[in-house]
């Protein structure tokens, strides 16, 4: 209590961290891809109310898309839409960054292909 009272008179500010370590298990937090399990039928790009999601090249394979978590209101509606199961809800929520640029994610087959990467995991390439 008297490191809180030490903190208000220091910044001026009332702050206490609590985090959640486990969110409920309906608690829609960033969208995860499978960009292995996509079939490039773009209803999640056509569903995204703030246009999030956007197709980059239309290759197949590969199937290149962005996805822009500054955009992104984790409403879900991308998840109920995908029928091969490739964008589901994940518990992530913790996305605060000073650069914007961080949260634009591209997903690219081939990319990780080159670099040797798994595939489900994600490309960063910030603004472009």
């Amino acid at each position: 209590m008297i490191q809180l009272f030490k903190q208000i008179w220091n910044t001026g500010t009332v702050t206490m961290t609590k985090s959640v370590d486990n969110p409920p298990e309906r608690f829609r937090g960033k969208p995860v891809v499978q960009d292995e399990w996509c079939n490039g039928c773009e209803a999640c790009v056509k569903m995204c109310p703030t246009q999030a999601i956007s197709i980059v090249e239309r290759k197949t394979p590969p199937l290149q898309f962005r996805l822009d978590y500054s955009k992104c209101l984790f409403c879900g509606l991308c998840e109920e839409v995908c029928e091969p199961g490739a964008l589901t809800m994940g518990h992530e929520y913790r996305l605060a960054t000073g650069e914007k640029d961080k949260l634009l994610i591209r997903f690219d087959a081939k990319a990780k292909q080159d670099l040797g990467m798994e595939e489900s995991t994600y490309v960063y390439v910030g603004r472009e």
